[in-house]
């Protein structure tokens, strides 16, 4: 493919995981996604460094999930006079 670099594989295992690690699902998850990063290594979708991107991503990934309604970027200025 065009893009491989993060492996978007990758971060979406590490994003299921953290959605279910809440839950009573959180192993089976969890060794389910572990596979899923372990096949695109032996299927040959990625290079290790693409996983590695991955795993560095995924954590910015969360934080901009949980922070994304805090953020001001968009806001307009309504008290202008």
């Amino acid at each position: 493919g065009v893009v491989s670099i993060p492996s978007f594989h990758t971060i979406a295992a590490v994003l299921f995981v953290r959605a279910a690690w809440s839950t009573p699902l959180r192993y089976p998850f969890l060794l389910l996604n572990i596979g899923m990063i372990t096949a695109t290594l032996v299927v040959g979708n990625h290079y290790l460094v693409d996983i590695v991107a991955g795993l560095v991503a995924a954590p910015l990934v969360i934080w901009l999930s949980e922070h994304f309604r805090t953020l001001r970027l968009f806001r307009w200025k309504t008290d202008q006079a």
